[in-house]
């Protein structure tokens, strides 16, 4: 399998993949729980809407037509 790149490719390779330990030649590896991962993913995404200008609210004054 390739490397992950970000957390979505991490995510879903966890998902795909079963194995929660490996060990190969005394070098062993393993995963965080998938709910963990997923949580983390929400976090940063939280995160980074937040970071952003007005954070996803827009304010706009209206003013309806005058009457006679």
């Amino acid at each position: 399998m390739a490397d992950p790149t970000n957390i979505e490719e991490a995510i879903e390779q966890n998902a795909l993949g079963g194995v929660q330990s490996t060990s190969v030649d005394g070098v062993s590896v393993t995963f965080q729980d998938i709910e963990k991962q997923i949580k983390a993913d929400q976090y940063l995404k939280g995160q980074a809407a937040a970071s952003k200008n007005g954070m996803g609210l827009r304010f706009t004054k209206i003013i309806p037509p005058g009457g006679g």
